[in-house]
């Protein structure tokens, strides 16, 4: 299933306020874990935390679910924001 302009834009989102607040949003690559969240957000003097983007709407799958309950389970947070606006919140809560 293609990344419709609206994930993009969710995506971009979480890059740029990554950037912004002095870290990175590491790309995952979903070739070698199918199913392994979009990003992994690395900041300054904050926890690491993965975000599995979506476009309005949008649900995960059922492995990508499996993977947010494998993550969770060994203490990683994972968020699925489907807005700009939900990145917005995301970044303001965790940093």
């Amino acid at each position: 299933m293609g990344r419709s302009g609206g994930e993009k834009a969710v995506e971009a989102a979480v890059v740029r306020l990554a950037e912004r607040a002095g870290g990175v949003a590491l790309k995952m690559n979903p070739r070698l874990y199918a199913g392994i969240p979009d990003r992994l957000v690395i900041l300054p003097n904050r926890p690491m935390f993965f975000v599995e983007t979506k476009a309005p709407a949008g649900k995960p799958s059922k492995i990508q679910k499996r993977w947010h309950m494998l993550l969770h389970l060994i203490g990683h947070t994972v968020r699925v924001p489907s807005s700009v606006a939900e990145v917005e919140a995301l970044f303001e809560e965790l940093t």
